[in-house]
């Protein structure tokens, strides 16, 4: 980080890969935050599936029919919310950090970006498998997430070590090599 110039050039190069990024989430959401999820995060979670789901009679259950309605619901309906509405993922950020690291930090420091960048991309399939189904966003279905997602994740002392384990961090882990995450299908 004493470098930004650096973390930011090895940024650029990596290449998207949709399918695992959209397989890490749905098996991270699977694992941690579908068990005791209250009735308005559960609704988000039904409204996910449901709006990426494969059609009917498709071979594949979460193969390439739910990566074209994720890829086109993330290009006709998640990016025009939120192309001038990043803001909202900046003050998500900022409050996240300044829970996590102010007074006292939990983990170390590559786990907590770990978090961040994990659940920031969680945040966003839900949104976009929301859009899906509703064909937009609206402030109301984007508060919902937002709300009901922190409420599950920050309020569970169990979730960022379910969440750790099942990422299997190893020991060569940088905060480029977490990054990866980060990019979405153009």
């Amino acid at each position: 980080l004493a470098y930004p110039e650096q973390v930011e050039a090895q940024f650029v190069k990596i290449q998207p890969n949709t399918l695992r990024k959209f397989a890490v989430l749905t098996q991270l959401i699977s694992d941690s935050l579908t068990a005791g999820a209250s009735m308005r995060f559960r609704q988000c979670l039904l409204d996910t599936v449901d709006g990426l789901k494969a059609e009917a009679g498709s071979v594949d259950s979460m193969g390439a029919s739910s990566m074209t309605k994720y890829t086109h619901s993330h290009t006709h309906f998640y990016q025009p919310y939120f192309q001038s509405r990043g803001y909202i993922f900046e003050n998500y950020l900022v409050n996240h950090v300044i829970a996590r690291l102010f007074p006292f930090t939990r983990g170390s420091y590559l786990d907590l970006y770990r978090e961040m960048v994990f659940n920031l991309s969680i945040i966003q399939v839900l949104l976009v498998g929301m859009a899906a189904k509703r064909k937009g966003l609206d402030d109301a279905t984007v508060i919902q997430i937002f709300q009901s997602f922190a409420r599950k994740s920050d309020h569970n002392s169990m979730y960022l070590e379910v969440l750790l384990k099942s990422l299997r961090p190893d020991e060569h882990d940088s905060f480029a090599h977490i990054m990866w995450i980060l990019k979405d299908p153009t």
